[in-house]
């Protein structure tokens, strides 16, 4: 799942990925970021592997993406916080096959 919170409103967009690999969070992260895209100025990652692809972001959003230090969590702004509560939320539900084909509309209507 890539989580994206803006950090003055603290509104969250999220979507759901296949894999953790770098081309797919790109895709998910470029696809959340385009209707903000003329506002978008800056994107604060953090270490993962995932993020190798940022210099892909940067030329679609044209903005800028900065990397938090490693150990310091507090760089990240609010993203930490509303990510766990959304996961949380989200691994709590009960895991039926109905629950399951809904887990994406679910996660839209959050």
């Amino acid at each position: 799942m890539v989580t994206i919170v803006e950090l003055v409103t603290k509104y969250t967009v999220s979507a759901q990925v296949n894999s953790k690999s770098a081309a797919d969070v790109t895709k998910a992260t470029i696809s959340l970021f385009n209707p903000f895209k003329d506002i978008v100025n800056t994107i604060t990652a953090d270490n993962g592997t995932e993020f190798s692809y940022h210099e892909k972001v940067s030329r679609a959003l044209s903005a800028e993406v900065y990397f938090a230090h490693l150990y310091s969590s507090w760089e990240l702004g609010l993203y930490p916080s509303p990510f766990n509560l959304l996961r949380c939320w989200l691994r709590c539900s009960p895991r039926s096959p109905t629950t399951r084909r809904l887990m994406g509309l679910r996660l839209l209507a959050v």
